[in-house]
């Protein structure tokens, strides 16, 4: 799934206009509109804008997997001595925190 996607996936979940999104995080509707499009990507800036305003992660919107998360994490926790499944434990109970995503 694309930035795109996932901002018009977020944008209907919630029942928002793009006009409403874009007011609440000071860009122009036609540029909302862009990124849904794929058309330009946000900079990093307005990707923090995004993510706050619809509670997710930057990650999220980029389209990083939790299992990429994962594997980053526990290459760390073996280096530092930490249970690798602790990792796991911690991004499971992130996950049901948010919901299952």
């Amino acid at each position: 799934m694309s930035i795109g996607e996932r901002l018009v996936k977020l944008r209907e979940e919630r029942g928002y206009l793009q006009r409403d999104v874009a007011d609440k995080i000071g860009i122009a509707p036609n540029t909302l509109s862009g990124y849904e499009r794929n058309l330009r990507n946000p900079d990093s800036e307005t990707l923090v804008k995004l993510a706050n305003f619809y509670g997710v992660t930057v990650d999220y919107l980029l389209g990083v997997e939790i299992s990429n998360i994962y594997l980053s994490l526990a290459k760390e926790a073996e280096a530092s001595g930490i249970d690798p499944e602790d990792i796991k434990l911690a991004i499971e109970t992130i996950k049901k925190l948010r919901g299952g995503k």
